[in-house]
C-alpha cells in the first residue's frame, strides 16, 4: 500500500545534485536534552563547515513552529535542503539527531517511517455521547462525537430501549465507515457497558478486528484506552519490522556477508530483497554504473555519504523491495540482509 511516504522518497531521490551539496537534517521533539531550536542550530553549524570548506554557500533555515509538529504526535522533524529549497516532513519515529551533507538526499528515515502509516480508531461510550478517535502511536485524535436521536447530555445509555440502540449503532456504523481510512487496522470499544453495544457482530461489520478496552466508568476521555490501542499499533509496527527482516534474511548461507557485494548483484538484479540497518551509517562512495563500494572511516568531503543509504537508492531504482528497520531486528553484528 502506497502512502505519503513514497511520495516523498520519490520526489526527494529525484533531486539528487551533481551541481552541488544537498543537506539532510533530523531533529528529535520528544525525549531530546535540548530545546528542537538548539539541536537544529547546532546541527546547521556541522553541514556549514563541511560546505563552507569546500566553497560552497551555508545555509539558513527560516523559523519553524515546533509547537505545531509536537502537537501533531510527530516525533522527529526532517529537513531537506538543496537548490534553494527547504522540504520539512514530520516523521513518527523516534531519530537521535542527525546530519548529513551529500549529494543526495538521507531517505532511510523515510523508508523506515513507511512501516508507521497504521493506526486505530477507537469508540468511546460515555455520558456525554459516543466518541470516534483515531489513535496512532504519536497522538490521538477526536473525530467526532455522536448522541442518540433525541438525547440530551448527560445521557444515561441503561434509559434507551434496544431499538433505540440498534438505530443509533446503524446510524454511527455509517459515519465511522466514512471516518475510517485505508491506514486502519483495527477497532476499540471502550465503557460500552452493555452487550449490544460491544457486541463483535454489529462491529464485525465494519471488515475489522474488534477489541474490548478496559476504561474508568466516567471517563470523559479515555486515556487508559488509548494507552492500550497505542501500544497495540505498536506491536503491528514491530511485526511489519520482523517480517521485513525475514523476508531478507530467507537463508543465513546465503545471505550477503559484505556490503561491497550489494552494488554490483543490484545492478544485476540479482537480489530480491534488500534490508538495512537505520541507525548504522557507514561512510563511503558508491559508483552508480559499476555497484562498487569504497568506504571510508568517515565523511570527508560531500562526496562521502552514507553508503547504506545510497544503496537502498540504487536498489529502489531497480526495483528490489527495499526496508530499512532498527538495528534491534536485526540479526547481531548485522548492519543489513539481503537475499
Amino acid at each position: 500500500m502506497l502512502n505519503n511516504f513514497d511520495s516523498h522518497i520519490r520526489n526527494l531521490t529525484a533531486l539528487a545534485s551533481s551541481e552541488a551539496p544537498v543537506v539532510s537534517i533530523f531533529v528529535p521533539l520528544i525525549s531530546a536534552e535540548l530545546p528542537s531550536v538548539k539541536i537544529l542550530a547546532a546541527l546547521l553549524r556541522v553541514a556549514n563547515r563541511l560546505l563552507t570548506s569546500e566553497g560552497h554557500p551555508p545555509i539558513t533555515v527560516s523559523t519553524l513552529d515546533w509547537k505545531r509538529w509536537e502537537q501533531q504526535g510527530s516525533a522527529t522533524l526532517s529537513l531537506f535542503i538543496g537548490g534553494g529549497v527547504t522540504t520539512v516532513i514530520p516523521l513518527p519515529l523516534r531519530l537521535p539527531p542527525r546530519v548529513v551533507v551529500a549529494r543526495s538526499f538521507h531517505i532511510k528515515p523515510l523508508v523506515a517511517a513507511r512501516e508507521y502509516v497504521v493506526g486505530a480508531l477507537l469508540v468511546h461510550f460515555s455520558d456525554r455521547g459516543a466518541s470516534v478517535y483515531n489513535v496512532s502511536t504519536g497522538d490521538e485524535v477526536l473525530l467526532e462525537t455522536y448522541l442518540p436521536a433525541r438525547s440530551k447530555v448527560p445521557l444515561d445509555w441503561g434509559q434507551l430501549s434496544r431499538g433505540e440502540k440498534r438505530e443509533f449503532l446503524e446510524f454511527l456504523l455509517s459515519e465511522i465507515q466514512g471516518l475510517r481510512t485505508p491506514e486502519v487496522a483495527f477497532i476499540g470499544i471502550s465503557n460500552a457497558g452493555d452487550s449490544l453495544l460491544s457486541s463483535p457482530g454489529v462491529w464485525g461489520s465494519l471488515g475489522l478486528e474488534v477489541i474490548d478496552v478496559e476504561e474508568r466508568t466516567r471517563a470523559q476521555v479515555p486515556q487508559n484506552a488509548i494507552s492500550i490501542l497505542r501500544l497495540r499499533v505498536g506491536k503491528i509496527i514491530n511485526d511489519r519490522y520482523r517480517r521485513r527482516v525475514k523476508e531478507a534474511y530467507v537463508d543465513e548461507d546465503k545471505s550477503l556477508a559484505t556490503i561491497e557485494d550489494l552494488g554490483p548483484r543490484i545492478l544485476k538484479r540479482e537480489l530480491r530483497s534488500l534490508c538495512v540497518s537505520l541507525e548504522d551509517m557507514q561512510f563511503g562512495v558508491v559508483d552508480t554504473t559499476s555497484g562498487l563500494v569504497g568506504l571510508h572511516r568517515a565523511q570527508s568531503d560531500c562526496q562521502d555519504d552514507d553508503v547504506l543509504d545510497d544503496l537502498v537508492e540504487l536498489a529502489l531504482r531497480n526495483d528490489i523491495q527495499v526496508s530499512v528497520v532498527p538495528r534491534a531486528f536485526l540479526p547481531p553484528g548485522r548492519t543489513f540482509v539481503a537475499s
